[in-house]
């Protein structure tokens, strides 16, 4: 099922090349707040799979009829990769396009909504916070993934250390408006 589920996940992305864009616009989509929840919930279901790498030859027993699973250089053909395709969603995550949609995403300020009338409060103030809370949950779990791969590879400590700065920053990303704002006019 693991193999399956990377297999599925690259045939897809291939098919779908904006998927992460796709993804990205939904999740900062506050006002479709189950959209948006639904959207940061499979940045985070990529980040923490568990794949396995397909064989490197074919396995009689699974490769009979319509639903064979392809070996590892058919899948990197078939997504028409020119290397390698990444053996684990942290690393499919962490490699272009993905790289250049999601880490940007996960690493903004979380959105406020302070201009609307009221004050921004409410029902949109709770669903931006709940969004800001789900994707910060999603950058805890980022990192404790990088923590494994970096005491497994001694690679991408420098993205350890972002993402660290960002979650220093809180939930909201150093948008928090705690205690409202303090305006001043000169007379």
């Amino acid at each position: 099922q693991r193999s399956a589920a990377r297999a599925l996940y690259w045939l897809y992305f291939d098919q779908y090349p904006t998927l992460w864009q796709d993804v990205v616009k939904a999740a900062e989509t506050v006002a479709l707040k189950d959209a948006a929840l639904a959207a940061i919930a499979l940045i985070n279901a990529i980040i923490t799979a568990s794949w396995s790498p397909l064989p490197s030859e074919p396995d009689p027993d699974f490769n009979q009829g319509p639903y064979a699973l392809p070996t590892e250089q058919q899948l990197a053909t078939k997504c028409h990769a020119s290397q390698d395709l990444p053996p684990t969603g942290l690393l499919a995550i962490l490699s272009p396009p993905a790289l250049e949609t999601i880490l940007p995403y996960l690493l903004r300020p979380a959105q406020i909504f302070s201009n609307l009338v009221g004050g921004g409060k409410g029902d949109v103030e709770s669903a931006a916070y709940r969004v800001a809370a789900a994707k910060y949950d999603v950058l805890l779990s980022l990192k404790s993934r990088l923590q494994e791969y970096v005491q497994e590879t001694g690679h991408l400590k420098e993205v350890v250390d972002v993402v660290n700065k960002r979650l220093a920053m809180g939930t909201m990303g150093g948008n928090s408006e705690i205690g409202g704002r303090v305006g001043t006019l000169d007379l």
